[in-house]
């Protein structure tokens, strides 16, 4: 039995011997030109051209019924709606009977779709438009959003590894590149510049401060795929004010190195899915316009070196789980604006060295917090709270707790700063003091 696939669209058949449609998927996506062939239609021993094919793109579906093969490429009109370049093979070699545009879920019960037909009289593709029209079809959708600031000169999009997008310059110009470094040209302005691909692309900019610097704002799209491993990626972007990126787009990367290291001029940070990362090295280093962070999920995380380094605007912390954490060496190094800070899980740490160095301002540290960890370092506490603001009660936390772990043999710093004097510690204090001494501890300490 033989029945139109669509309301209206009786040329394009389903027959008992094609129960499906060709399946093409833009090549290398739909900005670029798309091969549509007729093919074979077999139906109660007669053969015909049924002359369609149907474009995947996303939520939506484009349907061409052709007279020829063609190809097709998605193009913006005037209003940055999207209509439809047509070559053929050969001149006056048939025609584009019709092309539909319309959501997948849609394909059998047309409600909101776009159809597009020639107009033979004025030679040009002209569209109708049923419902709310095709869906997901923007011409220019974009993955990830820049926000740039030019002086006039050049500006390089930088990636890394195999990339395959299009970009919209923000100025009337458009590309695709495979280039892991794309150059372009402004007049002094501010543009904003869109990148959009079907693959992984990974953001790479990795402190070179021509290009980087030049970036005010980064925006990521839910459909964005940033691939496993974001190092380097925005490191170096100290005037962008803005980072912006949905929960889920992160969860499968496992490497946040110096993702966002010195971007100095973010007030905020967004909560993302972190759920996979395994290294934050410097991830927010330098990070000294943020005043609070978001609690994300750090359960995977065995390396936070330098991670908050030099946030110096934080003036709280929130009690993540670095239950995996092994070093955090220079983790909160010059977060001069913390006050206090939380009972972490440090239970497989081994190294803490500079842990919270230059925290000028942190007084307040809990107890317990090192009863059991991981096997220490020979230098595990050297320089961990210098040049900090610890009471005596704090320090007496400390010494306890790592009385209490038990390790011998360790450096220590708790000097140098405002943190309170031995002159002023209580006797559990003194007697954990004494008790690490015994156990071969070196502990530096304001007299």
């Amino acid at each position: 039995m033989t029945v139109a696939i669509l309301n209206g669209y009786n040329s394009l058949i389903k027959s008992d011997g094609n129960t499906e449609f060709t399946i093409a998927p833009p090549a290398p996506y739909l900005h670029s030109h798309t091969k549509i062939k007729r093919w074979w239609n077999q139906s109660y021993d007669k053969v015909t051209y049924t002359g369609c094919a149907l474009i995947a793109y996303r939520d939506s579906y484009v349907v061409v019924s052709c007279e020829a093969n063609v190809l097709l490429k998605i193009i913006a009109d005037n209003n940055n709606e999207p209509t439809f370049n047509v070559i053929f093979k050969n001149q006056g070699d048939g025609g584009i009977r019709r092309i539909l545009v319309c959501p997948k879920t849609e394909l059998y019960a047309l409600v909101n779709y776009d159809d597009y037909y020639y107009d033979y009289s004025d030679k040009q593709i002209k569209k109708v438009k049923h419902g709310n029209g095709g869906l997901d079809l923007n011409p220019f959708r974009s993955d990830i959003t820049y926000g740039i600031t030019s002086a006039g000169g050049t500006f390089n999009l930088r990636s890394t590894g195999a990339v395959d997008y299009t970009v919209d310059w923000g100025d009337g110009n458009n590309e695709s590149s495979t280039s892991s470094t794309l150059s372009h040209t402004y007049t002094a302005g501010d543009y904003t510049i869109l990148v959009n691909s079907d693959n992984t692309y990974r953001p790479y900019f990795n402190n070179v401060s021509a290009d980087v610097d030049q970036i005010t704002s980064v925006a990521i799209s839910g459909e964005a795929d940033l691939g496993t491993n974001l190092g380097d990626a925005w490191r170096g972007a100290d005037n962008m004010t803005s980072f912006v990126c949905p929960f889920d787009v992160t969860s499968g990367v496992t490497s946040f190195y110096n993702a966002w290291r010195d971007s100095s001029s973010l007030t905020s940070f967004p909560l993302i899915d972190t759920g996979s990362g395994t290294s934050f090295v410097s991830a927010w280093n330098g990070c000294s316009g943020l005043s609070s962070f978001p609690m994300i999920d750090t359960s995977s995380g065995t390396s936070f070196n330098n991670t908050w380094q030099n946030c110096s605007g934080l003036s709280s912390f929130p009690m993540i789980d670095t239950s995996s954490g092994t070093i955090f060496s220079s983790a909160w190094n010059g977060c001069s604006g913390l006050s206090s800070f939380p009972q972490i899980d440090t239970s497989s740490g081994t190294r803490f060295f500079r842990g919270w160095y230059h925290c000028s301002g942190l007084s307040s540290f809990p107890a317990n917090m090192f009863d059991a960890t991981g096997t220490l370092s020979a230098n595990a506490f050297k320089s961990a709270w210098t040049s900090c603001a610890l009471t005596a009660q704090s320090i007496e936390n400390i010494l306890i707790s790592l009385d209490t772990n038990g390790a011998s043999n360790i450096s220590l710093g708790i000097n140098h700063g405002t943190n309170a004097a031995k002159t002023t510690w209580s006797t559990a204090a003194n007697t954990a003091y004494t008790n690490l001494i015994n156990k071969g501890w070196t502990i530096s300490y304001n007299a």
